[in-house]
């Protein structure tokens, strides 16, 4: 084999390695804005009002 056929292939191997890392550092950072997001979606939704007494579940603790 050529040498340089054997340099060529490591480089390509390592630059595959390098966007690999790249590719999964995006996708992790994308997946926490994601998360960050769906979190202040369910913040701003609004409490619900509470069931008068009497009616179907009063009895029963729906907030938990």
């Amino acid at each position: 084999m050529d040498s340089s056929a054997i340099a060529a292939s490591i480089s390509d191997q390592s630059m595959g390695t390098v966007k690999g890392v790249a590719q999964v550092a995006m996708l992790k950072k994308s997946m926490e804005i994601e998360g960050q997001s769906a979190l202040a979606l369910v913040q701003a939704l609004p409490k619900p009002a509470p069931v008068p007494a009497g009616q179907p579940g009063a009895l029963v603790n729906t907030f938990a």
